[in-house]
């Protein structure tokens, strides 16, 4: 966020800085209605991580596409519950579709209302975050960065451990908790399917190996043979090649800022009508929300400690958060300010869904916050708002007019097999 930027909420915070030339809209000051321009979308952000590019990128978007519905790729199930995907033991039953579900903005469905934190192999110990707009997320990270802060493009995870989407592929492929796979199991599941095998020679050049002792590495045929971490790296890009094709559009904000010319916009667009509007006046006024969740994504995508207690069915008590990841004391109890579009669908809420809804949200800042149970120290911007229960009544029909249309088809149906294009999808 700029320097300007800041400033103008800022001074809508303090409710005295504006001017007094006419509203725009009869609700917001010209310096209110240039600040809240900047949270339009920018044009289509780049679609393919780097390495892949034009023709190849949208094959390996394919197949990512393919591969996010296959269980195969998944490890041993070690904890029993009867949540869990299958007994202890079972192996190919977990598949990044579980907890990050198609038809609902990718986020993780099963973890509503009460369970809260996502549940792969074993409990994960955070809610797992929506994958919708991952490519924004990437142009908007490069736009924001501090250089000198060590986190400020590590933006795929509440804890700041990844720079890029592709590399969250360990996060959900190798760790124990998720999908609890190895490397090599991957570059099995290529190896063993014809047809993987194909796709995989035809967009990375090379073939993948087995670790199968009776069928020790690629066939004869097969060459190159790349190596099982050079599979796991190469899948990486194929995933991050499909989810940077899940954009969002045409929400009533969107809408509204544009005056109806933005993609997707018509006639049957929900109105943007005046509850949304006054609640857009206390998201970027008294209720303070715009002080970290400004610009296009709703979001200046830094890391802070808002407080939340370490409460709930699973969730990890000693969560320190980002101090994980940079290993500074200041850091504990810091994650990631979420992106608020769509957000009225992307519940529950929090590092570790500890709020189940929109209302509880509102009343949890409404308060500022709690006294004890988190970790670290709360940011001293968390102080009870002064919002009466009609602007709070407003402010969750803002959030709610976030709410975009919903993907297509083609990129949230589930493909027997990978096909030369997106749009080929059964």
């Amino acid at each position: 966020m700029t320097e300007g930027m800041w400033r103008a909420a800022w001074c809508v915070a303090l409710l005295g800085c504006w001017s007094e030339e006419p509203l725009v809209d009869g609700v917001f000051t010209p310096e209110q209605w240039a600040f809240i321009q900047q949270m339009q979308l920018p044009p289509d952000p780049p679609r393919c991580p780097v390495g892949l590019s034009g023709d190849v990128c949208d094959r390996a978007a394919d197949f990512g596409h393919t591969l996010f519905f296959e269980p195969k790729l998944s490890g041993p199930i070690t904890i029993d519950s009867p949540d869990a995907l299958g007994p202890v033991g079972a192996v190919g039953v977990i598949k990044c579709a579980d907890c990050h579900d198609p038809k609902h903005f990718f986020v993780d469905t099963r973890s509503q209302p009460a369970q809260q934190v996502s549940l792969g192999a074993d409990y994960t110990g955070h809610n797992a975050l929506g994958l919708v707009n991952v490519a924004y997320k990437s142009q908007v990270a490069d736009q924001l960065c501090d250089p000198d802060a060590p986190v400020c493009k590590q933006v795929y995870s509440w804890t700041g451990i990844y720079p890029s989407p592709e590399q969250v592929l360990i996060l959900a492929g190798l760790k124990g908790a998720a999908m609890n796979s190895t490397e090599g199991r991957m570059a099995d599941v290529i190896h063993d399917d014809p047809q993987y095998q194909l796709l995989y020679h035809e967009l990375f050049g090379g073939y993948a190996p087995t670790d199968d002792p009776k069928q020790p590495g690629c066939a004869p045929t097969e060459t190159p043979c790349h190596a099982a971490h050079e599979v796991f790296t190469n899948l990486g890009l194929a995933f991050a090649a499909y989810v940077r094709h899940l954009n969002t559009k045409a929400s009533p904000f969107d809408c509204y800022l544009s005056d109806g010319t933005a993609d997707g916009c018509d006639e049957k667009t929900p109105v943007f009508g005046p509850a949304e509007k006054r609640g857009l006046a206390v998201f970027t006024g008294k209720g303070t929300c715009s002080d970290c969740h400004s610009g296009s994504l709703l979001s200046d995508l830094k890391f802070r400690n808002t407080g939340v207690p370490q409460e709930g069915a699973h969730v990890k008590i000693d969560d320190v958060g980002l101090a994980k990841t940079t290993g500074d004391p200041a850091d504990t109890g810091k994650f990631l300010t979420p992106p608020l579009r769509n957000v009225s669908e992307t519940g529950p809420y929090m590092h570790a869904g500890q709020l189940g809804s929109l209302h509880d949200v509102i009343a949890y800042y409404r308060q500022g916050g709690v006294v004890a149970g988190f970790s670290g120290i709360k940011d001293a911007r968390i102080q009870p708002l002064e919002i009466d229960d009609d602007e709070a009544a407003d402010l969750e029909a803002f959030l709610r007019s976030l709410t975009s249309l919903p993907l297509e088809a083609n990129l949230t149906c589930n493909p027997k097999h990978a096909k030369p294009a997106l749009d080929a999808c059964p």
